[in-house]
């Protein structure tokens, strides 16, 4: 089950990021700065898990941790909805 749960949070993740590639092909252990995202767009990211996910990203919850690359960012998803209780 939870391999299904993260797969499609990785699905979801892609989408998003997806949109603002133009043909550049997005492998989940690819680093998104590789492919032109900045620090600005992390703010932009983090939003949208936010939203999409209905979680609080605090600052905290952040440090030590590397969001990026789709991989690393649905673990640290699913970690954080096992925190959550969810």
């Amino acid at each position: 089950m939870q391999s299904t749960n993260l797969a499609k949070t990785k699905s979801q993740i892609r989408d998003y990021l997806s949109q603002f590639l133009e043909g550049q092909e997005l492998d989940d252990d690819r680093v998104l700065s590789s492919l032109g995202f900045t620090s600005m767009f992390s703010m932009q990211l983090i939003l949208f898990l936010e939203r999409e996910f209905e979680i609080e990203i605090e600052t905290e919850d952040l440090e030590g941790k590397s969001l990026n690359t789709v991989n690393s960012i649905a673990e640290f998803l699913e970690e954080k909805k096992q925190l959550n209780g969810v």
